[in-house]
């Protein structure tokens, strides 16, 4: 058995020991306030006193056995209930990469050569993080029924739920006695896959002028593609990897590479003082063109009928709209307002709260993750430089670096967090503004190297 950072943190952290304090925890049944001077702390060696242990949580009905949750939310006992809770599988299966190529190189004539290749690379059993305590919806159609009396969560009566709303999450989860809002599992449970086409045309050395350029065409899909310890990485419906599965966040489509060295021939054949200042320069450029990155748009007041703790719903489509036209259409420049149509995104369906027999809550969106791909970027460096030979075994080696040469700035992906993408709150416009930039400005930086 092998597991990562993440899983080896939980098992740290689970009960019976839960010796760190986190703010937003209730009181003093909580091991969160282990520390806190707000409360007896057992003498050092001693073991806590009862009220730092966790206590199973068990239901204890509903507040005058209203099972919408419209006079308050369950019922319980014990303290569990109010603590995070973390878990990893009892059998850890190691993640597994497997990997492929067929490269086919050919020589084209005059020290020039082609490349050409196919990638190809699976991942699977990867680590995801996931709440499989995500309560269930009800419906008068598809109840949640209870063997517990509604009023006093006595064990031999029924409680019926044909409401889905944020109050009464904790009564429909799977694991009742946990609240869905504070589990996380952390379980290899997820598999990506790289497709690529790789293509390198080169020019050897000769006349003083070497050339290689590289394009890919690839596509990257999985389930996640980050490896968070702290907070839910899947989207979506939690307990179907495939509501999570979509373009990775590292996914560019095309990418081209080119880069040279050209030792130039100007006053080679000079003499003297001009043949030590102007021959002898070479320069060295790198071009870059590729395509954004995929981003998703967020809804985060979707998915409130399931209550979980990170925000992990995706905006819905207006009808009409797709990932094709949900973004917006022009240049890049006259896009950074907002990336995205804003007509191509709407709140997820809910009903009026205080309606029996509905789910009340929003739901998951339909928008797949990573949906839209964020703006293109290219970028040119230049070096130019000169080594000056001093004696035999000395030279001194003059170096211009121009990074960015044109100045021409590559923007980031929209901000769909803040205020952008937002398209479920009140403050959320279904906007997607391009708020910063990647990499630097023109950068010039000059260097001098002497060897001896």
């Amino acid at each position: 058995m092998r597991e990562d950072l993440g899983a080896v943190d939980n098992l740290a952290i689970t009960p019976p020991a839960y010796p760190f304090r986190v703010a937003f925890l209730p009181g003093p049944g909580s091991l969160a306030n282990l520390f806190s001077t707000s409360f007896p702390v057992p003498p050092l060696g001693a073991p806590p006193s009862q009220e730092f242990v966790p206590l199973p949580s068990f239901f204890a009905g509903f507040p005058g056995g209203d099972s919408t949750g419209n006079s308050g939310g369950p019922n319980f006992t014990g303290t569990v209930q109010s603590l995070i809770e973390l878990a990893v599988p009892l059998h850890w299966v190691a993640g597994t990469t497997q990997q492929w190529n067929l490269t086919i190189q050919r020589e084209l004539g005059r020290d020039w050569f082609a490349e050409i290749g196919y990638i190809g690379t699976k991942g699977s059993r990867l680590r995801s993080t996931y709440d499989d305590d995500q309560a269930t919806l009800a419906t008068p159609t598809n109840p949640v029924t209870l063997p517990y009396d509604c009023t006093t969560g006595a064990p031999g009566g029924t409680c019926t739920i044909i409401d889905s709303t944020a109050a009464n999450s904790p009564a429909r989860a799977p694991y009742l006695g946990i609240n869905p809002a504070d589990f996380e599992d952390f379980a290899p449970n997820s598999d990506s896959h790289y497709n690529a086409l790789q293509t390198t045309l080169a020019h050897r050395f000769s006349k003083g002028l070497y050339f290689q350029s590289a394009y890919t065409y690839s596509k990257s899909i999985d389930n996640v593609s980050t490896a968070s310890v702290a907070f839910i990485t899947r989207v979506n419906d939690q307990v179907d990897p495939r509501a999570s599965r979509g373009l990775s966040d590292f996914d560019r489509r095309h990418r081209f590479v080119a880069s040279a060295v050209y030792q130039l021939p100007f006053y080679s054949a000079s003499h003297g003082v001009e043949k030590v200042l102007l021959s002898g320069w070479e320069t060295s450029p790198v071009v870059i063109l590729q395509s954004g990155t995929p981003f998703s748009m967020w809804d985060p007041a979707g998915g409130g009928a399931y209550n979980l703790a990170s925000p992990s719903s995706t905006a819905t489509f207006t009808p009409g709209y797709s990932c094709a036209n949900g973004p917006s259409n022009g240049s890049i420049t006259s896009r950074v307002s907002n990336w995205v149509n804003p007509a191509a995104f709407s709140p997820d369906p809910t009903a009026p709260v205080g309606t029996p027999g509905t789910v009340e809550g929003t739901v998951y969106g339909d928008t797949p993750r990573n949906c839209i791909t964020g703006p293109h970027q290219r970028n040119v460096d230049l070096t130019m430089g000169k080594t000056f030979a001093i004696t035999e075994q000395q030279n001194l080696r003059f170096r211009a670096d121009f990074f960015n040469l044109f100045n021409h700035p590559s923007f980031a992906n929209p901000s769909v967090f803040n205020g952008g993408g937002a398209v479920g709150s009140s403050a959320g416009t279904g906007e997607a503004p391009i708020t910063s930039v990647i990499g630097t400005p023109r950068l010039i930086q000059f260097s001098l190297k002497y060897s001896f």
